[in-house]
C-alpha cells in the first residue's frame, strides 16, 4: 500500500491525537483485523483489543502516565492503541469541536486571512478591472483626447518647488496602496502554502515543515516555487506581487501638461451692429468718410493692415469682443462684401494746347464712351478724380445720382514727353454670410464666405446701387462737409499715386509698366470697406451673438503609452488575481486554519500532543538536528483533527526535474567563476612581480 494510502487508513482507524494514538511509531500494520501494533506489550499503559468497535475508553490518567519517546518512530514498541472515548476527545479538543465532528462537520478553525476573504478580493479585482477599462478607453474618447482644463493641477504640475509634490503624491499613494494589497495577498498565500501541502497528503519535510516562503524575499520565493515546480499558486501570487510594483512608476508617468490650442465652448456676447441700409443722413457730415480716406492713405505709407472687422473687402457686423488678452474669436456673422472693378482705358491720347505749353487735353476711350480732361499747371505731377458722367454711349448714367456713379482716377506727368493715365472704377456692395476670425491681440480679422445663414440675420437689402463714397449732392452739404469731401477727392488719388511711386520710382518717369488699375483697386477697396460701416450697418440694440474663443492654454493630458501599460498591468492583475483566488479557494476548501496562523502559538497548536512535538523536544535534538530528526518521514495534515502527523518514507529522494536542470547550470557557473578568479589572481601576481623588478634598486659597483 502507498504512503498516502497508509496515512488515509491510519486517519480513519485511529484518533488523530498524539497522546492517544501513536501513528508515527507504527512498525507493523494490519488492515484486515481491528487492531494495529504500535508499542511493546510490556509497557504499563499498553492496551490491546481484538476489535476496535469494542474499544474501551482510555481515561486521562492513563494518558498522563505515558512517557515521551526519543524519536518519531520506535520500532521496539509494539503497543496496540485504540480510539479514545468521546469524553477524552472533548477534554482535549473541546466539546464544540467534537460535537461538530460527530455531525459530519469540520473542526472550527480561525477565520480566513483578510486578503483571502471573498468581499476583499472581489473589491480589489473590481478596482483592477474598472481601472483597466477606464485607462484603456479614456485616451480614445473625446474627453481624453482634449485633456482637462484644471488650472490648479496644471499649476502644481508646472511648479518646481515643494508644491509639485502635491501633484505627484496622490497617485503615488493610490498605486502604493494597491501594490501593498497585492503584496499582502501574496504574503498570506505564501504563509498558507506549507499547510496546504500538508493537507494535500504526505509530503517530505522540504515541502511542508521546513518550507518557508514567508520570510523570503519575493524574488527568492519565486525561485523556490520554480525549483519545486509544484506550488503554482505561490508562483502566481509572487508574480502578481512583482507585477503590482509596476503600478507606481506608471502612475507617476500617467499625466503630462501640454500647451495646446483650445477652443472654449460657445458663449454669448452683445451685438453692436447688424447689416442694413443706413437711411439717416448723419453720415453726410463726411467725418467718417474723411477718416476712412485718411486711414487708406496712411496704410499705403505705413502698411497698417486692415482694421478690426474689415478683411479683404469684407466689412463684418461688429460685436462685443471677449475680454481675453491672447486668443482668437470665432463667429458666424453677416457682412458686406465691397468689390471694385477697375479697368484701364482702351486708348488714351494727349493734345497740347497751342496757346499755352502747359495746357494739355487728354482723351480716354472706354468702349464706346469717351472722357476728356484738361490739365494746366507748372507742377510735375498732377492727379485727380471725376464721376463717370457717360451719356449717349453703351453706359448711360444720366439718370443715376452722382453718389452711385462710377469714379475715374486720372494721373498726369509733365516732362519732355508728358504722360497721362486714367482708371475707371465701378463699386459693388453685396450682403453675405461669413465665418469671421478675429485675433484678440492684433485685432486682425479674417472672413470666409458661408453657405449657411449666420447667427444674426439673412441677406439684407442694401439697395440696388453701391455708394462710390467720393461724390455726393453738394447742394445737400454744408461748407464744412463740402471741404471734407474735397479733401477726400484729393487724398485718395494722392494715395494711389504714392503707392505707384513706392512700387517703382523709375517707372514714374514715363508711367510705363505701372499698373494703375490694380493699385487703384486696392486703395479704393480699403476705403469703401471702411465707409461701409457708416453706410450699410445700423445699430443692433439688444442683439446677441454666439461666439467661441480659442486660446493657447496648458491642459492636463494622459500619456497614451503609460495609460496603455498601466491598463495592461491592471488587466493582468485582474485575470491573474481571479485565477489565484478561484483555485486557491478550491485548494484550501475544508482546511482548518489554526488560530493566529504564522505565530508560535499556531505551530504549537498544529503539533500539540503528538510524537512530532515530543521528538523535537528531546535534549539531543538541537537546531542543527531538526532536519536529521525529520528525515525519512512524510507529513500530512488531518483536516478533521487539525493536527500534523507523519508516516515513514523509505523511498529514495530525487530532486525535481527543475532542480536537476538548474543545478548543473549553477555548478558550471560556479566552476567558471572559480577558474576566472584564479586567472585574475595569477595575472595580478605576475603584474606585481614585474612592478617589483622595475623598482628594485641597483647595487653600487
Amino acid at each position: 500500500m502507498s504512503v498516502r494510502g497508509q496515512a488515509k487508513r491510519l486517519s480513519q482507524l485511529a484518533n488523530p491525537l498524539g497522546d492517544l494514538i501513536d501513528l508515527n511509531r507504527a512498525s507493523t500494520y494490519s488492515w484486515d483485523e481491528a487492531q494495529f501494533v504500535t508499542a511493546t506489550p510490556n509497557t504499563p499503559y499498553s492496551i490491546s483489543f481484538p476489535d476496535t468497535s469494542c474499544s474501551p475508553t482510555a481515561d486521562s490518567s492513563t494518558i498522563a502516565q505515558r512517557t515521551p519517546k526519543s524519536s518519531i518512530s520506535n520500532e521496539s514498541d509494539k503497543t496496540a492503541v485504540a480510539s479514545p472515548g468521546p469524553e477524552t476527545k472533548k477534554a482535549v479538543l473541546g466539546r464544540e469541536d467534537v460535537d461538530a465532528s460527530g455531525q459530519g462537520r469540520a473542526l472550527r478553525g480561525a477565520k480566513e486571512p483578510w486578503p483571502l476573504r471573498r468581499r476583499f478580493w472581489i473589491s480589489l479585482l473590481s478596482v483592477m478591472l474598472s481601472g483597466a477599462v477606464t485607462l484603456g478607453l479614456l485616451p480614445y474618447v473625446s474627453k481624453g483626447k482634449a485633456g482637462w482644463a484644471t488650472p490648479e493641477l496644471v499649476k502644481l504640475a508646472q511648479s518646481t518647488g515643494f508644491q509639485h509634490l502635491f501633484f505627484t503624491i496622490p497617485l503615488t499613494i493610490v498605486s502604493m496602496s494597491i501594490s501593498a494589497l497585492w503584496c499582502w495577498t501574496d504574503a498570506e498565500v505564501r504563509m498558507l502554502q506549507p499547510l496546504i501541502n500538508l493537507a494535500s497528503g504526505p509530503v517530505i519535510p522540504e515541502r511542508s515543515l521546513t518550507l518557508d516562503y514567508s520570510s523570503r524575499n519575493v524574488f527568492i520565493a519565486l525561485f523556490l516555487t520554480v525549483k519545486w515546480a509544484r506550488d503554482g499558486l505561490v508562483t502566481l501570487s509572487t508574480l502578481l506581487a512583482i507585477l503590482s510594483l509596476a503600478l507606481q512608476p506608471l502612475t507617476g508617468a500617467l499625466f503630462t501638461v501640454r500647451e495646446v490650442w483650445w477652443v472654449k465652448p460657445p458663449t454669448t456676447v452683445s451685438s453692436i451692429q447688424r447689416v442694413g441700409l443706413n437711411r439717416v443722413a448723419d453720415f453726410l457730415d463726411m467725418i467718417s468718410f474723411q477718416a476712412a480716406s485718411s486711414f487708406a492713405s496712411a496704410d499705403v505709407m505705413y502698411n497698417f493692415g486692415s482694421p478690426p472687422f474689415v478683411s479683404e473687402g469684407y466689412t463684418v457686423a461688429e460685436f462685443e469682443l471677449p475680454d481675453v488678452v491672447n486668443g482668437t474669436v470665432y463667429a458666424n456673422r453677416s457682412a458686406i462684401l465691397n468689390q471694385v472693378s477697375c479697368v484701364a482705358p482702351d486708348s488714351i491720347s494727349q493734345t497740347k494746347d497751342l496757346s499755352a505749353s502747359s495746357i494739355w487735353h487728354n482723351t480716354a476711350v472706354f468702349g464706346q464712351c469717351e472722357y476728356t480732361w484738361t490739365v494746366e499747371s507748372n507742377a510735375t505731377y498732377l492727379y485727380g478724380m471725376a464721376p463717370g458722367n457717360f451719356v449717349g454711349c453703351d453706359e448711360d448714367f444720366g439718370s443715376v445720382p452722382v453718389q452711385f456713379r462710377p469714379v475715374m482716377f486720372w494721373f498726369f506727368m509733365y516732362g519732355a514727353q508728358p504722360a497721362a493715365s486714367i482708371v475707371l472704377c465701378t463699386p459693388h456692395a453685396t450682403s453675405q454670410q461669413v465665418s469671421v476670425t478675429i485675433d484678440l491681440a492684433t485685432r486682425a480679422t479674417n472672413a470666409m464666405p458661408l453657405h449657411t445663414s449666420p447667427d444674426d440675420t439673412s441677406v439684407a437689402d442694401i439697395g440696388s446701387f453701391a455708394y462710390n463714397g467720393i461724390f455726393f449732392d453738394e447742394a445737400a452739404l454744408d461748407e464744412t462737409a463740402l471741404a471734407r469731401l474735397q479733401a477726400i477727392q484729393q487724398q485718395l488719388p494722392g494715395a494711389i499715386f504714392e503707392a505707384a511711386r513706392n512700387k517703382d520710382p523709375l517707372s514714374m518717369q514715363t508711367f510705363v509698366d505701372i499698373d494703375f488699375a490694380a493699385l487703384t483697386q486696392g486703395v479704393y477697396t480699403t476705403y469703401l470697406s471702411l465707409v461701409a460701416k457708416s453706410v450699410y450697418f445700423v445699430d443692433d440694440e439688444g442683439g446677441e451673438v454666439s461666439v467661441r474663443v480659442g486660446i493657447n492654454c496648458n491642459r492636463l493630458f494622459l500619456v497614451r503609452l503609460a495609460a496603455f501599460l498601466l491598463a495592461l498591468v491592471m488587466f493582468l492583475l485582474f485575470v491573474g488575481g481571479l485565477a489565484l483566488h478561484i483555485f486557491h479557494f478550491r485548494t484550501r476548501r475544508g482546511l482548518v486554519l489554526p488560530p493566529h496562523l504564522g505565530t508560535l502559538s499556531a505551530a504549537i497548536w498544529l503539533t500539540a500532543q503528538t510524537d512530532l512535538a515530543r521528538a523535537l523536544a528531546e535534549d539531543d535534538v538541537g537546531p542543527e538536528g531538526v532536519a536529521r530528526a525529520l528525515a525519512g518521514y512524510r507529513f500530512f495534515f488531518d483536516r478533521t483533527a487539525g493536527r500534523v502527523f507523519s508516516v515513514p518514507d523509505d523511498s529514495p529522494r530525487k530532486g525535481h526535474w527543475a532542480g536537476r536542470l538548474v543545478a548543473p547550470v549553477l555548478r558550471k557557473i560556479a566552476a567558471f567563476w572559480r577558474r576566472f578568479a584564479a586567472i585574475c589572481r595569477k595575472i595580478a601576481a605576475l603584474l606585481s612581480r614585474k612592478a617589483g623588478a622595475v623598482w628594485e634598486p641597483v647595487g653600487s659597483v
